[in-house]
């Protein structure tokens, strides 16, 4: 666990929203910062939460208040090829320094180098449907089964939907392996759960499964052999 910031913190939830709505930047308006903070709250503390697009902080500030809320909390790590001057500022002002860990690189580089589990992925870094495919593919390797992933500005902007392409192309054509926990009910989120991976079929049912396989290719023999006869 991080160690206790060096000023004050905002300790409630509604001083920390309260703060971040008055952050003057457009994006991750309510409800969605509320939705992120519960998110990142749930979780069980089996894998590390990572933030692709950090911008002003405001989803940073979400993601991280919950997990200093929480007695095995974890810096969340924010990635992003920009650096915002006044994310320092926002971060220092809600007591948040030492539950963030910056990174200025671009998201492909760091998913590169990482080898730990992931429990919350938020994505908001590039907005083309190939850039979050990317991300989808390179990142989501990493998360543990029950882990969720979060896609905002979902479908698209303007109504574009080139995230939503690269949604369904990745995630919902899997219905075995992810599950939809929210279509849009904050915002733009669109999230995902992993789920864990389908237990392999016992010595049991694989013998009955060859011992099927095995009485169906004996009947279709015996049918061949008939037939040959008949004619």
């Amino acid at each position: 666990m991080p160690p206790h910031p060096s000023r004050p913190a905002l300790d409630t939830l509604d001083e920390v929203l309260a703060y971040i709505e008055r952050i003057p930047e457009r994006m991750c308006a309510p409800p969605q910062p509320r939705f992120l903070h519960d998110l990142s709250a749930g979780l069980q503390g089996r894998g590390a939460v990572v933030e692709l697009g950090t911008h002003a902080g405001k989803s940073t500030i979400a993601l991280a208040h919950a997990q200093r809320s929480r007695p095995d909390g974890r810096p969340v790590h924010t990635v992003d090829l920009v650096e915002h001057p006044r994310l320092a500022e926002h971060l220092a002002a809600t007591g948040l320094t030492d539950w963030v860990v910056q990174t200025q690189a671009r998201s492909s580089t760091v998913a590169h180098g990482w080898s730990g589990p992931i429990e919350l992925l938020w994505i908001d870094a590039d907005h083309s449907a190939r850039g979050l495919l990317s991300d989808l593919r390179l990142w989501t390797p990493h998360v543990v089964g029950g882990g969720v992933v979060a896609v905002h500005d979902y479908p698209g902007f303007h109504g574009a939907d080139q995230k939503a392409r690269a949604v369904r192309r990745f995630l919902l054509a899997r219905p075995d392996r992810w599950r939809v926990i929210s279509d849009r009910e904050a915002g733009s989120i669109f999230a995902v759960e992993r789920l864990p991976p389908a237990a392999p079929p016992s010595l049991l049912r694989r013998s009955l499964g060859r011992a099927r396989w095995a009485a169906h290719s004996a009947r279709f023999v015996v049918s061949e052999a008939l037939d040959l006869r008949r004619g």
